[in-house]
């Protein structure tokens, strides 16, 4: 059976299972097993198969066909045209937040601000502003010792310069920032069961569960972050699709004005950030 053979016989299987794009996945998880680049597909697909390769294909294959997420099983998910290390302790990182580190690169491009990366995960939202940006610090929390160690991995790797701590929440923060962004869990608890199998049977339930009304992590990171937020610092948060109105009135209670809703390339409202204070002290 040649290379090419065989993914077309992974493709059918992966379309078999319902799994979108299988034609993608198909190649992306060859080139992962292989070790081949996609020029060194393109030329040598008509070769032979090896035994010991066909056999770890056909394994990783098998783990997809059961909706086990591609970035799962290659542990790496592209972000922000990095790639970082992913298990099952952390959320894969999704397009979705590139549209959020984008506002807070956006906004701070203009000084040198310390920022708070709260609920890291991954520490993808962290890597890129400190990789990207020009901050006098970046640090990065999260409550789970498990999502830490793939966080000190990435942030090793690529050689981001981000400090990590663990805490629930500020229980371990003692500083002030310019900045905290946050992509905190925020699916309501009952809406967990309707996600798809690739969601609610393998990332974090951590990461996920945003209580009852999908709110209870805003209401908190904003009422203790304000203790936390140099006067005029800002914060910056991912949200639900229809989180937008909820998320600005938590804000707008909290003391924060200029409260702005900002949606992604879908027209969805994806980021709401706000300002401590008055008017006069804003300088993020």
């Amino acid at each position: 059976m040649t290379v090419r053979q065989l993914m077309k016989e992974a493709e059918k299987r992966l379309q078999n299972a319902t799994i979108e794009n299988a034609g993608y996945d198909a190649e992306a998880l060859f080139l992962y097993v292989s070790g081949w680049d996609r020029t060194g597909l393109l030329f040598d697909r008509d070769t032979e198969a090896a035994e010991e390769l066909k056999e770890r294909y056909r394994a990783c294959v098998e783990r997809r066909a059961a909706h086990e997420p591609l970035q799962l099983i290659t542990g790496s998910a592209p972000f922000y045209g990095y790639d970082f290390y992913v298990d099952g302790n952390v959320l894969i990182p999704r397009f979705d937040t590139e549209v959020l580190v984008h506002e807070v690169l956006e906004t701070s491009k203009n000084g040198r601000y310390s920022v708070l990366d709260m609920c890291t995960g991954s520490s993808c939202i962290a890597s890129v502003l400190a990789l990207e940006g020009s901050f006098l610090r970046v640090d990065a929390a999260d409550v789970s010792d498990a999502a830490l160690k793939a966080a000190k991995k990435n942030v090793t790797d690529l050689g981001a310069p981000v400090t990590l701590i663990k805490s629930d929440l500020f229980s371990a923060i003692d500083d002030c920032y310019d900045i905290i962004v946050s992509n905190p869990p925020y699916i309501k608890t009952a809406d967990i069961a309707e996600l798809t199998e690739e969601v609610k049977e393998h990332d974090p339930m951590l990461a996920l569960d945003g209580g009852e009304d999908g709110l209870i992590f805003y209401r908190r990171i904003t009422e203790e972050g304000k203790a936390h937020l140099n006067p005029g610092g800002r914060i910056f948060y991912e949200i639900g699709a229809e989180q937008g109105a909820d998320v600005s009135g938590i804000l707008l209670e909290n003391g924060f004005y200029d409260v702005q809703v900002i949606q992604d390339l879908s027209g969805l409202d994806r980021v709401v950030s706000g300002t401590l204070g008055r008017p006069e002290d804003n300088h993020v």
